[in-house]
């Protein structure tokens, strides 16, 4: 008696390692291609997030700010405006970039072509030095980040004048 595999053994089993192979593969390329649309939103976040510090830091040592109709605005206003050492900067939002002007610069935009921002409300409380309230801006941002899947996202954050009026 002879010892061995048939042939249509041997075929069945090339046949059924084939269609594992593929299935394996095709699985391990849609992984990648996750992790590249992951890493690319990560990166695009983390743009966002460097924006936002930007934002936070200069209002927090501005020595006054108010919104874009001027002084306090608890119901919120889209503009806000800092005076940090006699120069005034501006942030708000123009179609769905958010924009940094400058008095007597062109205006940039500071965030990125990959983020769509729906919403910029700042809630400015204490603006006049004379109401005793120590003055904080509230940032709201929300908006969508990628091309293929947007993905949502809503940022707040409090920010306080570091220098007491």
């Amino acid at each position: 008696m002879k010892k061995g595999f048939t042939l249509v053994e041997l075929m069945v089993s090339l046949t059924i390692f084939s269609m594992v192979v593929v299935i394996a593969i095709g699985a391990l390329i849609s992984m990648f291609n996750l992790n590249k649309g992951a890493l690319g939103i990560a990166s695009v976040m983390n743009d966002l997030n460097f924006t936002v510090e930007s934002m936070t830091r200069e209002i927090r040592f501005g020595q006054s700010y108010e919104c874009g109709s001027g002084g306090d605005c608890p119901g919120g206003d889209s503009e806000i405006t800092v005076n940090f050492e006699g120069v005034e900067t501006s942030y708000y939002l123009s179609g769905t970039s958010i924009y940094r002007d400058v008095l007597g610069q062109t205006p940039v935009a500071i965030t990125g072509d990959e983020v769509e921002i729906t919403e910029l409300t700042f809630y400015v409380i204490g603006s006049d030095p004379d109401d005793e309230v120590h003055p904080y801006v509230v940032m709201f941002i929300s908006g969508e980040v990628g091309e293929d899947d947007p993905t949502s996202f809503t940022l707040q954050t409090s920010v306080t004048q570091r220098v007491i009026d």
